[in-house]
């Protein structure tokens, strides 16, 4: 759904530090402007000519245009090197696929968050534990107040199987937190859980824009859970 688009090649990979494109839209005015995202001719493409490689040396940015004032503003980004593969994710086979409306997962995770605390010298920060058994999505947290648990009872699955795995993760409630800010793009969330130890990963779909995954790393329980 873009008033104009133009690619010249199947695919584009560029590295941008994430701080800097956050700062670009913090500074973005609050007025009705029209936004370009571009990637002009590259200087040196990694992967030859015409091939799909990694863009380095290569101007990229955003063109912001304000038609009721006649300003036009470009904006380059610098670019970061790194090795393509490192952002390549394998495909993966998660053991439960829980369908939430984004709303209650973001009300579920604000609520949590007042309770969690980080133990003292603790860099990871305050600790969510998820766990599904028996049809049963339990989220829980500690802290200096107290204890929290939150139930969900019989979630929508993607992926109904007979499956009797217990899931138990424990992961960061503040970047779980930090996640559900893509609340207002889609109405619903997909939980990936796994058996296996791989990363619990959020889906958000974007109308006919495409799909957000995020994905953060197991823990392990603190001390004093």
């Amino acid at each position: 759904n873009f008033d104009r688009y133009v690619c010249q090649r199947d695919s584009y990979t560029i590295c941008v530090e994430l701080n800097h494109l956050i700062q670009f839209f913090k500074d973005l005015s609050a007025n009705k402007v029209i936004l370009t995202m571009f990637v002009e001719k590259p200087t040196d493409l990694v992967g030859g000519v015409g091939g799909v490689g990694e863009m380095t040396n290569c101007p990229f940015g955003f063109i912001v245009e304000d038609p009721e004032k006649n300003h036009i503003d470009r904006t380059y980004i610098n670019l970061k090197e790194s090795d393509n593969n490192e952002f390549m994710l394998p495909p993966l086979n998660y053991t439960y696929q829980i369908i939430m409306l984004s709303g209650d997962f973001q009300s579920i995770i604000t609520q949590l968050k007042t309770i969690g605390s980080a133990q003292p010298n603790d860099p990871y920060g305050p600790v969510v534990h998820i766990q599904y058994s028996k049809d049963r999505l339990i989220f829980s947290t500690k802290g200096e107040i107290g204890t929290r648990e939150i139930i969900r009872s019989n979630p929508d699955l993607k992926n109904r199987t007979t499956q009797n795995d217990i899931i138990d993760i424990y992961t960061s409630l503040q970047k779980l937190f930090e996640f559900t800010k893509c609340t207002p793009l889609s109405d619903t969330v997909i939980i990936n859980l796994s058996s296996e130890g791989l990363p619990l990963m959020l889906e958000y779909s974007i109308s006919n824009l495409g799909l957000i995954k995020l994905a953060l790393s197991n823990g392990v329980p603190p001390d004093n859970w």
